[in-house]
């Protein structure tokens, strides 16, 4: 029996259910919907009743029953949702390996787990010699009774994943094997017998795990046909999750390469079906541990649907051929707005494909409004908006036939081929759009007035309808005139970047600044050398660097493009600051550069890894290169914008406030030591305010790292919102006023 809000469901025969539901008030007759699986709700009856008969319910898959009342006026009103769990006889698993197993399974309608020797060691559980004169007898490891549990096991298939023996590690016990279990090293056991224990490296070399997976192979097989032991690869991901929010783990390969080596090895012996999704999910922070990784819940959710199928098709050899639909716009639409805001675009969808690519210019909203169609187009693998555009039935919903219109029409460069009414109502209600529209615009009037303008949020407007203008036949030259016209009532102060987010952020908050020229992880110290030499077509296929704006910001650091960016750029004004400096440099081919995190997942980066040599710059040793390179900087900036200079001082942080306002330590994987790296930085920005006499922005001292920064969460350089909204304000005054006072560091 399953309840679900006023809806109830009971079995009535071994393939039919009764709904029962209580009456709606307005509501005269019912709908009911069903859906099987992973197909879409579909009515399969009308009713003025309130208890209804379905037949024909099947009891190996899990179905769903929605009933909704309509009222008056047409309008649907869900009376509840549920299914035939029910009606569900379970398929029983016994596990071994990793606490995901476990999890995975325990709410699965066809599933039931049997978790008896999930925790055991599959090296040391069947290993034949026993602990000699052991008394604890409920420990099926020491006194090696698990095999007998195996084989009496009633289990109809054998779920395993080789992270468990990572997680429980083996040791040698005299002749023998052993899991090491923290309740075994905290036993009165272990303590009077410890001269047996014998430590083993947690990788343990083939010479010996070779016969240990021999044996374990072995005792499988025989209590298990090889089309009735599923295993579950794995992989510790390198993204997690804090809730909602992606965050970037550091680099797991050794651990992988083991736990694959030994999966392979299993393969070989057994001939398993194989369960391969790991790669492509996130781990949650929140229930990891300290020695154990714990997925998220769309992985569970996926490893329990995979299981499921293999169960009830019976198949042998399975191998993930692709993400459940439903599960993957579950997860998608959950973490959206931290992929799209830290440009994690691919870890979710194919940003290639035509849904990827309206998912990416509208908003979450639009997503969980058009679930339905966006799926369908998935489905259907098109990989145009147009193709979607054109082959989709949007019926009666004029906002989708209007966005998918609007986008078709940004897609293939034609943007006049739409109204401008359409355009402005489109990027009202999806604010993603705007900078493929902004881009649009602002090379179309660059062509035609033959000079650039510099388009910001609070110009656009004006400038799209100028753009509409001139489609519509006025003369270039009028146009033209009434855009400088607007331009110099409403101007906003064009200002270059040569520095980082400490930078950018408190720009993006500016209201009477736009940014012009952005030179992003070009460190100043390198930025006046020779061009790094590079391989013909280093720089082709923007996936390989991330992004097209990453290759861009690539090729500007290799070709060393920083100075005569500033020379040509059209900035009334620059801000500056020394974070890149701290960054982890790498030496290669003769040339330095700095790196990232970002960088460093990179697969440019991957390709070259090899040839390149990391280190961090150091106040003592490199002071010489240092000043040099910041005494060229200081002119060049000086030559151009003359007392038009501001520098934002930074300050590295050592803790932050974590999600739940909590203060921590930060653990840095970028900046090495924090105290080092803020000695680069000091001498670079005394170095600086000494040769150019320049604005300085003092506020970051103020500020501690927040974790709910939304373009990389807690870093030594990401700061409480309060410093982004403080030195906009201050880059407004210091630009509009130009004060006699030089330094800010009031909050």
């Amino acid at each position: 029996m399953s309840y679900s809000g006023s809806l109830l469901a009971e079995p009535v025969s071994e393939s039919s259910v009764r709904l029962t539901w209580k009456a709606l008030e307005g509501c005269e007759s019912y709908h009911v919907f069903f859906r099987r699986e992973n197909n879409s709700y579909k009515k399969i009856n009308t009713t003025t009743g309130l208890s209804v008969v379905i037949s024909g319910v099947d009891t190996s898959a899990l179905c769903r029953f929605r009933v909704c009342g309509v009222d008056k006026i047409g309008r649907l009103i869900t009376v509840g949702e549920t299914d035939n769990s029910a009606m569900i006889k379970p398929v029983k698993l016994l596990t071994m390996g990793s606490v995901n197993l476990e999890l995975a399974f325990d709410k699965s309608a066809r599933l039931k787990a049997d978790n008896k020797l999930r925790k055991l060691s599959p090296f040391s559980a069947f290993f034949p010699n026993k602990v000699p004169d052991c008394d604890w007898l409920s420990d099926m490891d020491l006194v090696k009774t698990a095999g007998d549990y195996l084989s009496r096991s009633d289990a109809e298939y054998f779920v395993l994943d080789f992270y468990g023996s990572v997680v429980h590690r083996t040791a040698k016990w005299n002749d023998t094997f052993v899991t090491e279990t923290e309740e075994f090293l905290k036993s009165d056991y272990f303590n009077s017998h410890k001269e047996y224990y014998e430590r083993l490296p947690l990788y343990l070399p083939e010479d010996v795990v070779k016969p240990l997976m021999d044996i374990f192979a072995a005792k499988l097989l025989s209590r298990f046909s090889h089309d009735k032991i599923i295993l579950v690869r794995f992989a510790l991901p390198k993204y997690y999750s804090v809730d909602k929010h992606i965050r970037v783990g550091g680099s797991h390969s050794a651990v992988n390469d083991y736990i694959h080596r030994l999966e392979d090895m299993f393969i070989g012996l057994v001939h398993p079906v194989v369960a391969d999704i790991s790669r492509g999910y996130f781990s949650d922070s929140e229930k990891s541990t300290r020695t154990e990784t714990v997925m998220d819940r769309f992985y569970f959710a996926r490893l329990a649907k995979l299981v499921e199928d293999v169960v009830r098709n019976g198949v042998a050899g399975y191998y993930n051929d692709g993400e459940d639909i439903n599960i993957q716009f579950d997860r998608l639409i959950y973490y959206y707005d931290s992929a799209m805001a830290r440009g994690f675009y691919n870890v979710l969808f194919d940003k290639n494909s035509a849904a990827g690519k309206i998912m990416m210019q509208t908003s979450r909203e639009f997503v969980c409004e058009n679930r339905e169609l966006l799926m369908d187009i998935t489905r259907r693998g098109w990989k145009t908006i147009h193709d979607a555009y054109v082959n989709t039935d949007c019926g009666d919903n004029r906002t989708l036939k209007r966005t998918l219109k609007v986008l078709t029409a940004l897609e293939r460069g034609k943007l006049s081929a739409v109204s401008f009414s359409d355009v402005l109502d489109v990027m009202k209600k999806n604010e993603r759009i705007r900078r493929p529209l902004q881009k649009a615009v602002g090379a179309e009037l660059e062509k035609n007035l033959g000079r650039v303008i510099v388009i910001t949020e609070k110009n656009f407007v004006f400038l799209l309808k100028a753009a509409y203008d001139m489609w519509s036949g006025v003369p270039t030259d009028a146009v033209g005139e009434r855009v400088d016209e607007y331009l110099k009532i409403c101007a906003q102060i064009p200002v270059d970047i040569w520095g980082s987010c400490v930078s950018r952020e408190p720009m993006n908050r500016s209201t009477v600044a736009c940014v012009d020229k952005y030179i992003f992880k070009n460190s100043p110290v390198w930025a006046f050398d020779d061009p790094i030499p590079v391989s013909d077509g280093f720089f082709d296929n923007a996936e390989r660097f991330g992004s097209v704006w990453r290759r861009t910001m690539t090729e500007e650091v290799f070709k060393r493009k920083a100075p005569d960016m500033i020379r040509q750029g059209i900035g009334k004004w620059v801000i500056v600051d020394f974070y890149d400096l701290s960054s982890q440099m790498a030496r290669y081919r003769g040339g330095c550069f700095a790196v990232d995190n970002f960088i460093m997942r990179s697969d440019y980066f991957a390709d070259i890894s090899g040839d390149t040599e990391l280190f961090f710059l150091d106040a003592q040793n490199d002071e010489e290169l240092i000043l040099s390179a910041v005494d060229k900087t200081a002119k060049l900036l000086s030559e151009k914008y003359g007392g038009r200079i501001i520098l934002n001082r930074v300050r590295l942080n050592d803790r932050y406030r974590d999600m739940d306002g909590n203060i921590s330590p930060l653990a840095s994987t970028e900046t090495g030591n924090v105290r080092t790296a803020q000695k680069v930085i000091n001498m670079s920005e005394e170095r600086f305010i000494e040769k150019t006499g320049c604005y300085v922005i003092d506020v970051t001292k103020h500020c501690i790292s927040d974790d709910s920064f939304p373009l990389g969460g807690a870093h030594p350089a990401h700061y409480e919102e309060i410093y982004y909204l403080t030195a906009a304000a201050y880059v407004d005054y210091i630009v509009r006023e130009q004060p006699e006072q030089r330094i800010f560091d009031k909050m």
